[in-house]
């Protein structure tokens, strides 16, 4: 007992504790860049070590973050943004060795064929049931593009469904839907676009979304009790914006 005490002492003097198995998250990946990059330029600064040819290597972190999301290995697999992160990490190494012949912001349009043909995947995924005549809204299936979308869910067995915004803006308000089971999966897209979600008070939201110079904004209210549903969002912002309220 007295060295379980002190190990705790020890670990609330330090405030560093383990909650279990580290995910490879974006946090991560910046803290430990920003982290040896100071501790690099320091050294240089101080004539310890030719920091150069290690900072070049730079890139590799890049490639080994979206081999990890590609894989599933240390990290939530995410296809979209792991392909994103590889091809990334790998055309900025090769550049910084002087592998490519080709300059690397050349082939950025890569990045549009990464994202299209995300969007054709989640497009092309079959529905969990199939959607009934009886209730419309039941599934969302929303697109605009240059264009503006409001409407008002009032679905008595609401399944989610998708929603992508290209250049324009989709505003939902689900407050008046009753969910069809304790998870509601809505997967979303906004592309300089804009989506806004308003949800139900009792509903708790479980994010999976990649932002990529874009943002994800979640002002829902703490849960007083326990949550009736799980709304769990996935998707990509690719400069672009989503807020949730209630």
């Amino acid at each position: 007992m007295p060295e379980t005490q002190e190990f705790d002492s020890r670990r609330r003097v330090y405030g560093f504790q383990m909650r279990g198995p580290v995910s490879l998250t974006g946090r991560l990946i910046f803290g430990v860049v920003i982290l040896a990059l100071g501790l690099l330029w320091t050294l240089d600064n101080l004539g310890v070590m030719d920091s150069a040819p290690i900072i070049r290597w730079w890139p590799s972190l890049l490639l080994l973050a979206g081999l990890a999301r590609l894989t599933g290995i240390g990290a939530r697999q995410q296809m979209v943004s792991g392909t994103v992160l590889s091809l990334a990490g790998l055309l900025l190494l090769g550049d910084a060795l002087h592998v490519l012949h080709v300059r690397v912001w050349a082939l950025w349009p890569l990045a549009m064929i990464v994202i299209g043909a995300g969007l054709v995947v989640r497009s092309m995924r079959p529905s969990v049931r199939p959607q009934s005549s009886a209730d419309p809204q039941a599934e969302l299936h929303l697109f605009t593009m240059m264009g503006g979308i409001v409407q008002k869910n009032i679905s008595q067995a609401f399944r989610g469904g998708d929603v992508s915004a290209v250049m324009g803006g989709v505003q939902i308000d689900l407050r008046n839907a009753v969910p069809a089971g304790p998870e509601v999966p809505l997967d979303v897209f906004a592309w300089w676009g804009g989506i806004d979600l308003t949800i139900p008070p009792d509903w708790r939201v479980v994010t999976e979304v990649t932002p990529i110079m874009g943002g994800y904004d979640d002002r829902t209210k703490p849960l007083m009790g326990e949550a009736r549903t799980r709304l769990i969002i996935r998707g990509l912002v690719l400069m672009g914006g989503i807020e949730i309220k209630n």
